[in-house]
């Protein structure tokens, strides 16, 4: 999610609870509770841009055929293997065939 539609979702949270609260009794608990969740709300949103700053920083994209060629390729090699497991001639002991 863009920086754009957090801070737009944000912005319409913060207007509803400011509408609500600006219309209703001060004293109504259902009220304070909106204030005191609308509080947490947005101090999680603060944590959530400091940590996607931080992240931001911190993270290099990889391209996408990064993420589809290098499981593509384990899996290709793994059935090289298995196809040059079954090509192979079975071992026999004398022991085995007694």
């Amino acid at each position: 999610m863009g920086q754009d539609q957090r801070n737009a979702i944000r912005k319409a949270l913060n207007e509803d609870a400011d509408k609500l609260l600006a219309e209703g009794d001060p004293n109504d608990p259902q009220l304070r509770r909106l204030r005191r969740e609308m509080e947490e709300v947005n101090r999680l949103f603060d944590e959530f841009e400091r940590r996607a700053r931080e992240e931001g920083m911190n993270y290099k994209p990889q391209p996408f055929t990064m993420f589809v060629v290098n499981p593509n390729l384990v899996l290709f090699r793994g059935e090289q293997k298995r196809r040059s497991a079954f090509r192979q001639p079975m071992q026999r002991f004398a022991s085995c065939v007694r």
